[in-house]
C-alpha cells in the first residue's frame, strides 16, 4: 500500500524526530464498511506511529495513508441521536448570525444534513464541495470533489461551513491559507471535535488515519486569528464538538502557536488499558458471543494495540447501513443481538445503552 511519510509539523512546519512508540504498528487504512463478499486481500494496511513536535507540542501520526483508500467511502452517515442533535446546536447558531450571511460553500458535507436544515430555516444560495455526497441535492449546488482541488472563488458566498472536517486535513495550513486568499469569505462556521475531551476521556478518535493531528481547542482559535479570522463565539456541544465562528479580521502572521493541552502519553496508557481489560473479558468468556460497539474508527483503534477481535462473535451499530456488512480490515459481521457487549463509542454509548438495560443485556464499558 502507498503512504506518506510525515517530516515537517502540520502547523509550524518544523522538523519531526520525538517518536511516541519506539517501534511502528500496524493499522488498516480505512475504517468504513464493506460488503460481507469483499475479500480481505484487497484490505490495505499501513504503519502506525506518532511524532510529537518540539516547538508547538503538536502531536501527529507519521504515515498517512493514500487519500483515494481512506475515503473510497462516505461512512459519515450522521445516524443516530448525538449528531442530530449536534447540527441543531449548530444550526441555532447560525441563525443568531443570519443577517451576516450572504450565501453558504460547505465543505465536506457527506449526507447533507446541516445543510438541509439550514435552507429550510434561512433563504440563502448554498454550495457544497464533497467528493462522495449521497444526500439531497434539492436547493444546493454540488461540486463533487475534494476542497483543494476547487477554485472557490468563483463561489459567490461570504460564509463558510465545515463540520468535523477540518481534522481530517492532511495538510491543514494549505486549507486555512486558501480561506484566507478568498477575499469573498467574511465568515467562518468551524465544527471541530473537542479532541482536548477526547483525550483526557478515553474517547478513541484521535491520532488515526483520518484524524491525523492533535491540537487543542486553544490553537484552532489561534490559527484562525493568525491567518485572518477572529473568534467572535465559541460553542460547546458536550465533549463531542466545539462550534466556532470566526469573522475576518486583519491577519496577524506573528502569533506563534502552541497547543497548551500537548500531552497524549496519558491518552495512549489509556488505550492499552482498555485492550488488556477487553482481552481479559474476551479470554474469561470463551462460551459467550462477545460484540465490540461501535463499528466505526473508536474500535478499530483497539485492534492497532493488541485487541483480540478475531476472538470476537461480531460488531454491533446503531447505523441501518452499516447492518450485514463488515469493517474494512476486520472480518467481523456487524449485527445487533443478545450477547456480551463491549462498548467503546465514548458519547455515543448513551444511543443504546439503555436498550441494552432495558433488555437485561450484559455490557462493559
Amino acid at each position: 500500500m502507498n503512504y506518506t511519510t510525515r517530516t515537517n509539523c502540520v502547523f509550524c512546519g518544523s522538523k519531526l524526530s520525538d517518536h511516541l512508540f519506539e517501534n511502528d504498528y500496524t493499522n488498516y487504512v480505512a475504517h468504513y464498511a464493506v460488503d460481507n463478499h469483499v475479500d480481505s486481500d484487497t484490505y490495505h494496511s499501513i504503519p502506525y506511529n506518532v511524532l510529537k513536535c518540539g516547538e508547538c507540542g503538536t502531536s501527529q501520526i507519521k504515515y498517512l495513508g493514500d487519500i483515494e483508500e481512506v475515503y473510497r467511502v462516505n461512512h459519515a452517515d450522521g445516524t443516530g441521536s448525538t449528531m442530530h442533535n449536534m447540527h441543531q446546536s449548530k444550526l441555532d447558531l447560525i441563525l443568531k448570525y443570519k443577517d451576516e450571511i450572504k450565501g453558504i460553500l460547505e465543505i465536506g458535507s457527506s449526507k447533507g444534513i446541516l445543510s438541509d436544515l439550514i435552507i429550510d430555516n434561512l433563504k440563502t444560495d448554498y454550495c457544497i464541495i464533497e467528493p462522495s455526497y449521497f444526500g439531497n441535492y434539492e436547493n444546493k449546488i454540488v461540486i463533487n470533489d475534494f476542497y483543494e482541488n476547487v477554485d472557490d472563488t468563483i463561489i459567490d458566498s461570504n460564509t463558510l461551513i465545515m463540520s468535523h472536517v477540518f481534522e481530517h486535513f492532511y495538510n491543514p495550513l494549505e486549507i486555512i491559507e486558501k480561506i484566507e486568499k478568498n477575499k469573498n469569505i467574511e465568515n467562518v462556521f468551524l465544527t471541530f471535535p473537542n479532541l482536548e475531551k477526547y483525550i483526557e476521556e478515553n474517547i478513541f478518535h484521535v491520532l488515526n488515519t483520518e484524524h491525523t493531528f492533535y491540537v487543542d481547542n486553544n490553537i484552532i482559535e489561534q490559527l484562525f486569528l493568525k491567518y485572518g479570522f477572529k473568534l467572535k463565539e465559541k460553542k460547546l456541544f458536550g465533549v463531542h464538538s466545539v462550534h466556532f465562528y470566526f469573522k475576518r479580521t486583519a491577519a496577524n502572521k506573528e502569533i506563534e502557536l502552541y497547543n497548551k493541552k500537548h500531552e497524549v502519553k496519558n491518552y495512549y496508557d489509556g488505550v492499552f488499558d482498555v485492550v488488556t481489560r477487553y482481552n481479559n473479558i474476551i479470554d474469561t468468556n470463551p462460551d459467550k458471543d462477545i460484540y465490540l460497539f461501535p463499528a466505526s474508527c473508536h474500535s478499530i483503534f483497539l485492534t492497532i494495540f493488541g485487541l483480540k477481535y478475531k476472538k470476537l462473535k461480531g460488531m454491533i451499530d446503531n447505523s441501518p447501513n452499516k447492518i450485514g456488512k463488515k469493517i474494512y480490515g476486520v472480518d467481523l459481521p456487524m449485527k445487533n443481538k443478545n450477547a456480551i457487549f463491549l462498548m467503546n463509542g465514548g458519547m455515543f454509548n448513551n444511543e443504546v445503552e439503555k436498550k441494552l438495560i432495558d433488555n437485561s443485556i450484559e455490557y462493559y464499558i
